[in-house]
């Protein structure tokens, strides 16, 4: 139940902290890609692409669980385009990892 608890909220409070300019944009999940992967290679389009961390905040709750989440933004400036991702990171009350899941924010397909 707790989890289930944990889960809602997490999902409900880190996208309104976040919303897009756009209201057609969207957060999509990108399993298998960690905040590292993002930031160190400019992004999944990597080449010519600069990483810069936006913003960070934690959300704790009375038991010690907490969920990092981080704002990068990539960008080509050759190009002038720009991706923004999302990265949320939950702990224990021991500080150890439960999950971890990062998202970009696109234009939905039609």
């Amino acid at each position: 139940m707790s989890r289930l608890l944990f889960a809602f909220i997490l999902t409900a409070w880190a996208p309104a902290r976040a919303q897009p300019a756009n209201p057609l944009e969207v957060w999509v999940p990108l399993p298998g890609y960690t905040l590292w992967d993002i930031y160190s290679r400019g992004g999944l389009l990597a080449s010519e692409e600069e990483s810069q961390l936006l913003s960070s905040d934690t959300a704790s709750w009375p038991d010690g669980r907490q969920a990092h989440i981080t704002y990068i933004e990539v960008r080509n400036r050759k190009k002038n385009v720009r991706w923004l991702y999302r990265c949320v990171d939950a702990t224990d009350k021991y500080q150890q990892a439960t999950g971890h899941l990062c998202y970009e924010l696109r234009a939905p397909r039609p």
